[in-house]
């Protein structure tokens, strides 16, 4: 994912333009192209103290500024509420959203297979070196003025363990670079403002401080230049701190993570200092929260300076971290040679020194909170499959695109002293919605042969049920599971048949390491979500006389639908029968019955259930009128006859309770009222309520989230639908247009991933999370429909 210099000048462009990286934990960094924040949720280093959830922005960005003998030139870019200070985007010459792939694994990513290890290496403990393989992605942004270059790029250690930022100088004489951390230490939902609760310490054994300020650990910045990386006396403090560490196994994947990072080749001698100069920038602002109509403008705090001086090609590394410079690894391998030169530009004109406030005198805070604990080993890997072929060669790679987007979902969550994996819902302020995914488990693990993963997420939330619900979310604050969701434990039987049908097909028949698994823990969350969605549970949700789920009042948003606005009033009321939660519940029941046969056990009782219903269901939701289903039928009978793209549910989901010229009747409707290049709409454009854009404040986008604005992941069903009522080549080609799209959507607004929505109405811009759990399963998935059906053309 590339950007070039104009459209790095560019501005608004640019600062439209956003990257992210994910660590596993939970936590990420994402910023824009010129690593100048535009969100309250940008920052080089974003870290969950309780992962997954817990998110703090800690490292906002770096104020950069380079000196040279001929003269000195700001390198970064800051947005403040009078223009932009400094403003480097003059000397911007190159952006990448990269993969940092192993030697061995850039040929087989080169022919589009997938570069991860093959299923028999999976089963030992990866750590934070398999991490970084699967991960593999860094933000490289270069700057080239003054007749010098200057490379930075942010990788996020495994497991939460912190941010290495690493510049790389090309330069023929001396240079110097000035550089100030500039720190948010506040939660990701926040913006933060001046205050005197801070101490800044500087540190015994490495160039930075140690900044404590409530509620959170010490916050450890440094800077390690190639003298000190090879210092006796460095690494012998190391040693000793590998023989205490009481978390020996943390302390491998640290040393391993931190040894993959980018090395910088010296000519000649570099050095680092740090300057103790705690200083406020007062008034930063993050024009995107204007746009959505929340608070703009906060401050920042940097503890101090760095000045980085070499002469000839050189460079640095700085960290930031929960951990002291002690704990980091010294033993780096061969250095890589510096970046090429690329063609001079004329340099900005020269901008005066940014002036500051004095520096404040704070009172101590209280003792900080230990640090968050990292022990988590992801296992599991990804296997050749036939999903990792069929990549024309020299075509652009996007299938590994698609698993890279994929990886930055499924993080770590710690179940009943165990350690499991959950899906983050979006990038960046979702937590693990239940809903979501269950919705994206298939694309981003099952349907990528990650079997052992897809496990533990499936475990991590059937631990967490309670009376047959699936969490719909888990409270980013608290970490407190709420149940308000009718379909979130309906798609766990989705997801669910799917791990089984794929570990069925791949592994060996009733292979203990799968089967054993389902049937003490997953099949007995199954087996209660039938029988309590027949016999009753929370929010009204039962069965009817006729077999179908009552669920919900006036006053609950439990579908998918959900939203409401400021006042809490719901902006689309969908209680009683939705039509989406039926087709859930018939393909469910028969789902159940399939997987009894699979395991040699018999289905729950509610299985019986089906044939009355599936009856009922054709007689309740055919709309004669419109030639499609109605979207929801209410308690006392009355149809709702919106042109909603849930009926697309009845057609395409396995053991689909609609079939033949209905079903084809649906699909036509579906794609000719809602089906756009991005998504389907939610609400046909012809209905009165519609809103075709999803921009403005709060309520304005909640209005507009599912009353027209396009949403990727329906996508997904639409093309199991269309396979399922078309000829085979009609439904490849039409499926290929779609997945065509998707993959361009990589290369939009968050570089490498899809976003969650998109404007219903042309040009149908991006919206929402840049990062969307169940955008890029989506498109996972249609690429395997095509796969399977004869290739991907």
């Amino acid at each position: 994912m590339h950007r070039h210099a104009d459209d790095l000048r560019d501005l608004d462009r640019a600062l439209a333009t956003e990257w992210l990286l994910a660590d596993g934990a939970g936590g990420y960094a994402s910023s824009t192209v010129l690593f100048c924040p535009a969100r309250r949720y940008h920052g080089l280093w974003v870290p969950a103290l309780r992962p997954p959830l817990g998110r703090h922005v800690i490292l906002s960005h770096i104020d950069e500024r380079l000196i040279t003998p001929a003269g000195e030139a700001r390198l970064s870019t800051t947005e403040y509420a009078g223009g932009l200070y400094p403003d480097g985007s003059p000397a911007a010459q190159t952006f990448d959203a990269e993969p940092r792939l192993d030697p061995k694994d850039k040929a087989t990513a080169s022919r589009g297979g997938s570069p991860y290890p093959p299923r028999e290496d999976s089963r030992r403990p990866s750590g934070a070196a398999g991490a970084e393989t699967r991960r593999a992605q860094q933000a490289v942004l270069v700057s080239h003025v003054l007749g010098v270059t200057v490379d930075r790029r942010v990788v996020l250690l495994g497991d939460g363990g912190g941010v290495c930022i690493t510049y790389e100088v090309a330069a023929d004489g001396a240079w110097t670079l000035d550089l100030a951390p500039m720190l948010a230490l506040r939660s990701m939902h926040h913006l933060g403002h001046k205050h005197d609760g801070f101490r800044v310490e500087p540190l015994d054994d490495a160039p930075g401080w140690r900044v404590l300020t409530e509620g959170l650990p010490g916050v450890f910045c440094w800077a390690d230049v190639p003298a000190s990386c090879h210092s006796e006396e460095r690494r012998s403090r190391d040693e000793e701190s590998r023989r205490e560490s009481r978390h020996e196994k943390q302390q491998q994947r640290r040393e391993a993570s931190v040894a993959s990072l980018p090395q910088h080749d010296s000519a000649g001698p570099v050095a680092a200092e740090a300057r103790t100069d705690p200083t406020w920038y007062e008034g930063v602002l993050v024009r995107i929260e204007r746009e959505r109509g929340f608070d703009f403008l906060e401050d920042l705090l940097a503890p101090g300076r760095w000045t980085v001086r070499g002469s000839g090609p050189g460079g640095c590394r700085l960290f930031c971290s929960f951990d002291p410079p002690r704990a980091m690894p010294s033993s780096p391998p061969p250095p890589s040679p510096p970046p090429p030169s690329p063609p001079p530009s004329s340099p900005p004109p020269p901008s005066p020194p940014p002036s500051s406030p004095p520096p404040p005198s704070p009172p101590p805070p209280s003792p900080p909170p230990p640090s968050p604990p990292r022990k988590f080993t992801r296992r599991g890997g990804r296997r050749e499959t036939s999903t990792g072929h069929g990549t024309p060669e020299g075509a652009p790679d996007t299938w590994s695109a698609l698993l890279r987007a994929a990886d930055a979902f499924l993080v770590q969550r710690r179940v009943a002293e165990k350690d499991l994996l959950t899906v983050i819902a979006g990038y960046p302020w979702f937590a693990d919605w239940g809903r979501d995914a269950m919705i994206a488990l298939p694309g981003l693990a099952i349907e990528t042969g990650r079997t052992d993963e897809a496990a533990d997420v499936l475990e991590a939330f059937a631990s967490a049920a309670a009376d047959g619900l699936i969490p719909n979310r888990f409270a980013e604050e608290s970490g407190r599971a709420e149940y308000n969701t009718v379909d979130a434990s309906l798609w766990y039987l989705q997801a669910l048949a799917a791990y089984v049908a794929w570990c069925g097909e791949q592994e060996p028949p009733h292979d203990p390491r799968w089967s054993d698994r389902v049937r003490k823990r997953l099949w007995p969350a199954a087996c209660e979500i039938v029988e309590r969605y027949a016999g009753g549970t929370r929010f009204g949700i039962h069965a009817d006389s006729d077999g179908l789920i009552l669920a919900g009042s006036r006053d609950t948003q439990l579908t998918w639908m959900d939203a409401r606005t400021s006042d809490g009033r719901a902006v689309t009321p969908r209680y009683g029968k939705a039509v989406e939660i039926q087709a859930l519940w018939l393909s469910g029941l028969a789902l159940m019955e399939d997987l009894a046969e699979a395991l040699g056990t018999e289905p729950p009782a509610p299985c019986a259930l089906r044939d009355r219903a599936a009856a009922a269901f054709e007689r309740l939701f055919w709309n004669e009128a419109a030639g499609c289903l109605y979207d929801c039928v209410l308690p006392d009978g009355t149809p709702d006859a919106s042109i909603r793209p849930n009926q697309i549910f009845s057609v395409g989901l396995p053991h689909a309770p609609l079939r033949g010229g209905r079903a084809k009747a649906v699909v036509h409707i579906v794609r000719e009222r809602l089906l756009v290049p991005r998504g389907l709409r939610t609400l046909d454009p012809a209905d009165p309520s519609y809103k075709g854009t999803y921009r403005g404040g709060p309520d304005e986008r909640d209005a507009a989230y599912h009353q027209g604005t396009a949403w990727p992941w329906l996508l997904g069903p639409y093309v199991d639908a269309v396979f399922a009522v078309e000829c085979r080549e009609c439904a490849r080609a039409e499926a290929s247009q779609i997945l065509s799209g998707l993959e361009d959507a990589l290369d939009e607004a968050g570089l490498g991933q899809i976003s969650e929505v998109y404007d219903g109405d042309p040009p149908h811009r991006p919206g929402g999370c840049i990062a969307q759990a169940w955008s890029v399963a989506a498109a996972i998935h249609i690429r395997r429909m095509l796969l399977e059906s004869g290739g991907v053309p």
